[in-house]
């Protein structure tokens, strides 16, 4: 690795079908320099190190950026980016600067919906999710990084909230609609940055509400007639078809967790949503425990999704509690 001439060319010729690698890492001490960008050269290629957000003076930057193009294809840069990964990882240690090259997981990003309602990026543009560590995308110009490529500031609507504080504000009793647990990681969600602590806090919203239910006077009496049942077997000693008996009333003290849920959407007038709920717990399963591989886009789709769904489902409880809710959440949401 060596510093490269800011006025030279890089040898390698942008490929407009190819891809993109892009690494970004935070680190415990700034750069002593005032320049945003630090131009160096990587097996040919001219890169630069710049900060994060874009501009920043590197002597006050926490976050860093490295990026390269035209690589043949999305495999290609992904090995140059672990190369380059390595060599970062190296001299740093070398040079006691101290840096961390993330898990490759985004810690920013914004709806590419929205972000078009928004006026945020053009029509044939994407959003990419600001990812801490490696990131590959088509080397075409279209892809757009939150705070990075380009500065997104989402604010909220004013006129929106003093709407809604205005319609709240003659109601009266809101300290039980706000206590409701749901309100509150909901709230944590929307604040997260990191896509799978928004979709945790956000199924954990609905699976709160469907903890509360329990069986009904008919199923105990079901519960029971088959614990009695079992007890009247001939087969196995007395004890164990006691042990038998007892698991059964105490494996269903209470009803498990899609069960609960699925009440809730029912009672709610959601039934005709319950697929859309077991499709997103699918993949919310998958994402957890590895089983399911979504790429960048994917998975800030499905975090989208279930922060949406969960907010939906909130609101509507709050509704059925009593909670006149304000206008200007039917131009949010689905009601």
């Amino acid at each position: 690795m060596s510093r490269s001439n800011p006025n030279s060319t890089s040898p390698v010729k942008k490929d407009e079908t190819g891809y993109r690698v892009r690494l970004r890492f935070r680190a415990t001490k700034a750069l002593g320099i005032a320049d945003s960008q630090i131009p160096i050269t990587i097996d040919r290629r001219n890169l630069e190190i710049r900060s994060d957000p874009r501009d920043q003076p590197l002597n006050k930057a926490k976050w860093f950026v490295i990026s390269a193009g035209g690589f043949r294809d999305e495999l290609e840069a992904l090995q140059f980016g672990e190369r380059l990964r390595s060599i970062f990882q190296i001299a740093s240690l070398c040079s006691h600067w101290g840096i961390d090259v993330g898990n490759d997981t985004a810690t920013s990003w914004i709806d590419e919906e929205y972000a078009r309602e928004l006026g945020l990026i053009e029509p044939h543009q994407r959003i990419a999710g600001n990812i801490h560590g490696l990131m590959t995308f088509p080397d075409d110009d279209r892809t757009r990084v939150p705070h990075s490529e380009i500065t997104l500031s989402v604010q909220s609507n004013v006129e929106h909230l003093l709407s809604a504080i205005e319609s709240l504000a003659t109601q009266a009793d809101l300290e039980k609609y706000a206590a409701q647990r749901g309100v509150t990681l909901l709230n944590h969600a929307i604040m997260q940055s990191e896509p799978l602590t928004r979709i945790v806090l956000a199924f954990s919203a609905v699976e709160n509400l469907g903890q509360a239910e329990t069986w009904s006077s008919e199923q105990t009496q079901m519960l029971k007639q088959a614990a009695d049942a079992v007890q009247a077997l001939t087969t196995g000693s007395p004890e164990e078809r006691r042990e038998v008996s007892d698991a059964i009333i105490r494996g269903t003290h209470r009803i498990g967790l899609r069960q609960g849920v699925i009440r809730v959407l029912r009672e709610l007038g959601f039934a005709d949503r319950i697929r859309e709920w077991d499709n997103l717990y699918r993949l919310r399963s998958g994402v957890i425990h590895g089983t399911a591989k979504l790429d960048d886009g994917q998975l800030n789709e499905l975090t989208g999704k279930s922060v949406k769904f969960a907010m939906e489902v909130i609101i509507r409880r709050l509704q059925h509690m009593g909670l006149n809710i304000p206008e200007v959440a039917k131009t949010h949401f689905s009601f």
